[in-house]
């Protein structure tokens, strides 16, 4: 009997230790794959953090670029209007500068003479022989009327009819057969577009040579 009770302890102590064995080879194993488990989920958010980040500074730097563009494009269009208004500003003292200069001219006895002179040039190259009707300032001479009278009759054959226009500062409007040569103040300065661009090639030549030297 007791020798069946010592077997039946040493049976149990054989299995408690197989079992205790399996225990610790079972939690050995756990542990490793708990670890393993662990080290991806590590390496898994690393990844994704690492690609949360270089989204999130590529967007900046995109937004970063757009702002820096968007400046650059305001500053330029601020430029090209200052630009502008420089221009507009340059071209409207030199156009009024010119209409002094020009009134100024006609005004003055010595230097009126050779702009009736390029009026008649102009009238005896472009207008036809037929009654000519000279519009002029109230300040044009009698003199310098009767002498341009006279060679407009000599061309033309017919005397010319001169009209005194309270709208005419300098210059003359000559008319002939429908056909019109306006050589006042506000006739050469009525193709304004013109003029200005003119006015703005010739500022902007001026500061390319001054560039240059």
């Amino acid at each position: 009997m007791k020798q069946d009770e010592s077997r039946v302890s040493q049976q149990a102590e054989e299995l408690l230790g197989l079992t205790s064995s399996w225990a610790e080879e079972r939690c050995a194993e756990i542990s490793a794959e708990c670890d393993s488990k662990v080290q991806e989920l590590l390496e898994t958010a690393h990844h994704d953090a690492r690609v949360r980040l270089r989204s999130h500074f590529e967007s900046d730097r995109t937004a970063s670029r757009q702002r820096l563009a968007a400046l650059e494009a305001a500053q330029e269009r601020h430029k090209r209007e200052e630009l502008q208004r420089h221009e507009v500003m340059l071209v409207k003292k030199v156009i009024e500068g010119l209409k002094d200069e020009l009134t100024t001219r006609w005004k003055n006895d010595e230097q009126r003479p050779g702009w009736v002179e390029t009026i008649w040039q102009l009238a005896h190259q472009r207008l036809i022989k037929a009654c000519w009707t000279i519009s002029h300032p109230q300040d044009w001479s009698s003199d310098e009327v009767a002498g341009f009278e006279q060679k407009v009759n000599e061309y033309t054959g017919i005397a010319p009819v001169f009209v005194v226009s309270d709208d005419i500062e300098a210059g003359l409007l000559i008319e002939a057969d429908g056909a019109k040569l306006d050589c006042t103040l506000k006739g050469l300065l009525s193709s304004r577009y013109r003029l200005e661009s003119e006015i703005i090639a010739a500022l902007e030549q001026d500061e390319n040579n001054q560039d240059d030297s």
